[in-house]
């Protein structure tokens, strides 16, 4: 049955979005100067072709990097899927959720780094295939702009974690904090973050501004998903998306758009810093 706080809430996140779609993005998308060469469009944004492989694949350094971190996400991944050993959570339905097998895909941590996985396990493919078939060389319109949402999730996530969760955890639930703060949630809430920063290192893959309804799209995603999520199992992993126990929740929805917005603001000025820093020098054609 639905209650009148979804009703509410849900009514929230379709006004902000909205909003999004149809008076900010316009206003960041005129700010824009029109691409040039292939592109390819989506929610109004046009998206160029981008060289996937700045140093042509042949034994560099990217390519080391980047089969390095598709075998670290697949293997977390694979690990948290096959592994029995989580916490059991109370559902508001009366009954245990024992959380396990693709049940994991249920967080946003997770969905994180899934989205790591497939980002790291295509554009490695993608260098074989041009190693072999294209000398070295490729092009591609939306491996670069999955990496921009993977680079500003990863972030988010690390943010969300240390700022919000850990402290609410140490004031109230000191078996949570124990298990924050172990090993295997500071590699899921952390090595994300190292990930892309290597990646944008070493690939100079920029988080374009203009791009940002592609984030907001798979925020969106995830909240749906936890909509659904919610009414078969009664389970939020965040306090602040309870909608039955959090009053606030539509001034958490507002909150974590505007943050998500200025994170992705600071992520474009992070790679641009990191690209001006030239960490690695390649001949980029």
């Amino acid at each position: 049955m639905v209650s009148g706080n979804f009703v509410k809430c849900f009514t929230v996140l379709i006004l902000l979005n909205a909003f999004f779609f149809l008076v900010v993005n316009p206003r960041i998308l005129d700010q824009v100067d029109p691409s040039s060469g292939e592109c390819e469009e989506a929610f109004g944004v046009k998206v160029p072709a981008r060289d996937l492989h700045r140093d042509g694949s042949r034994g560099g350094i990217l390519l080391i990097s980047r089969v390095l971190s598709a075998g670290i996400t697949s293997g977390l991944l694979h690990h948290l899927v096959t592994t029995d050993d989580y916490p059991i959570h109370k559902s508001d339905y009366g009954y245990k959720l024992h959380v396990k097998g693709w049940k994991r895909l249920s967080t946003f941590t997770v969905w994180c780094w899934t989205l790591l996985t497939v980002y790291f396990g295509v554009v490695v493919f993608d260098a074989v295939l041009a190693i072999f078939f294209r000398q070295g060389k490729s092009e591609s319109v939306w491996l670069p702009v999955l990496f921009e949402v993977c680079f500003c999730c990863a972030i988010l996530v690390t943010l969300v974690v240390h700022f919000v969760l850990i402290p609410a955890a140490r004031r109230k639930d000191a078996h949570r904090l124990s298990r924050l703060l172990g090993y295997r949630s500071l590699t899921l809430h952390y090595a994300n973050t190292c990930l892309v920063l290597i990646e944008a290192a070493l690939s100079g893959f920029p988080v374009v501004v203009s791009h940002v309804a592609f984030a907001v799209v798979f925020c969106d995603a995830y909240l749906f998903a936890s909509f659904l999520w919610y009414m078969k199992y009664g389970v939020y992993y965040y306090f602040f998306l309870n909608y039955e126990k959090f009053r606030y929740v539509p001034v958490s929805y507002f909150v974590l758009f505007s943050v998500f917005g200025l994170l992705w603001l600071a992520s474009s000025h992070i790679t641009a810093a990191i690209s001006a820093a030239n960490f690695i020098t390649t001949n980029v054609t």
